[in-house]
């Protein structure tokens, strides 16, 4: 799965070998591309969670403070962010809408609806 994800490597250096007008489109996709990757390495550098709580039977609320670079954004309820919890597993992220970004925070609501979000109210009920 994670070696699938970066075939697409091979895919562009093989147009760019062999289709020299394409050359100019593959250039800027790759700039694009790399900015956007060093953006979100620097946004995603870890954080430290201000607030983690059980507030209801199957609902925990999580609020952390914003990154650098995320704070110059605004962000309405309703958006969504991805989220790794390192102490449930190092390697994945979820998505979860946010519930408020009033500055400098971002809180989110998360229902234990799957595996994954029951681990995340259970996690929270163990902090309180």
């Amino acid at each position: 799965f994670f070696w699938s994800h970066f075939a697409y490597i091979g895919f562009i250096v093989a147009v760019y070998l062999h289709a020299r007008g394409a050359r100019p489109f593959i250039l800027t996709a790759v700039t694009f591309h790399g900015l956007d990757k060093i953006v979100q390495i620097l946004s995603n550098r870890p954080r430290q969670t201000t607030l983690i709580k059980k507030v209801g039977s199957r609902t925990a609320k999580v609020r952390f403070e914003k990154p650098f670079l995320v704070a110059l954004r605004k962000h309405n309820p309703g958006q969504y962010v991805f989220v790794n919890f390192p102490e449930l597993s190092r390697t994945e992220w979820h998505p979860y809408s946010i519930a408020s970004g009033d500055e400098p925070f971002i809180d989110l609501y998360i229902r234990a609806l799957g595996d994954h979000t029951q681990k995340v109210v259970e996690h929270a009920e163990e902090c309180n």
